[in-house]
Order: C-alpha cells, then structure tokens, then sequence
C-alpha cells in the first residue's frame, strides 16, 4: 500500500467513525432516521466523502481487495453528489447499518498491518 492509499484508508475510516457517532447519538432506530432529515443529509455528505477517497486507490488495491464494493461506494458518491434529491433512504440507511461495520473494520486492519 503506498501512502496516498494509506490516506485514503485514514479519510475512509475517519468518515465511517463519524457517521457511526452520527447514527449512536441522533438517531439509533430506522424510524429516528427518516424523521431527522439533517442527520440522514450528514450522514450522506460523509458516503460522499468516502467515495471520493475510493478515487485515490488503485485499480490493483481494488482488485486486491474485491470484497469491498469499492464501485458501489464510488457510484453511490455520484449518486449524492449529482442526484441527491432521487437518494434512497432505503439504500442510505442500508449503507450505514450493513455495509459501513465491515468496511470501518477493513480499513482498521488495513492500517494496523501497514
């Protein structure tokens, strides 16, 4: 991994903490989620964010580590960026609840072994 990967991995991990904190102390339940629409549009600036540090990876991390979605996270972040009145609570909420643990726990052990 060389150091701007190792950056990436920092900022993606970083925006995962945030958004993690984000849902523990605003909103811990899908329904607290769709009525607080500032959190939801926190928390989608923060998958923005991580899909703008998947665009410093490169293609032969990626292929490396293909089970991360990394062309899901990146096309999510088009998604938000360009379109974000057509974003899917449902996919959001997903986002944060199913797919973040796993890539917050990829990117832990990604820069604990580098």
């Amino acid at each position: 991994m060389n150091d701007k990967e190792r950056n990436a991995l920092k900022q993606i991990l970083r925006y995962c903490r945030k958004t993690e904190d984000v849902r523990a102390r605003f909103f811990p339940t899908r329904e607290q989620f769709d009525e607080e629409e500032l959190y939801r549009d926190g928390c989608a600036f923060y998958i923005q964010q991580m899909g703008e540090f998947v665009n410093d990876l490169s293609d032969e991390f990626i292929e490396q580590h293909d089970d991360i979605a990394w062309h899901e996270i990146r096309g999510f972040r088009n998604i938000i960026a360009h379109a974000y009145a057509s974003v899917d609570t449902d996919i959001l909420w997903e986002s944060i609840t199913e797919d973040l643990p796993p890539l917050k726990e990829f990117c832990e052990r990604q820069l604990k072994s580098s």
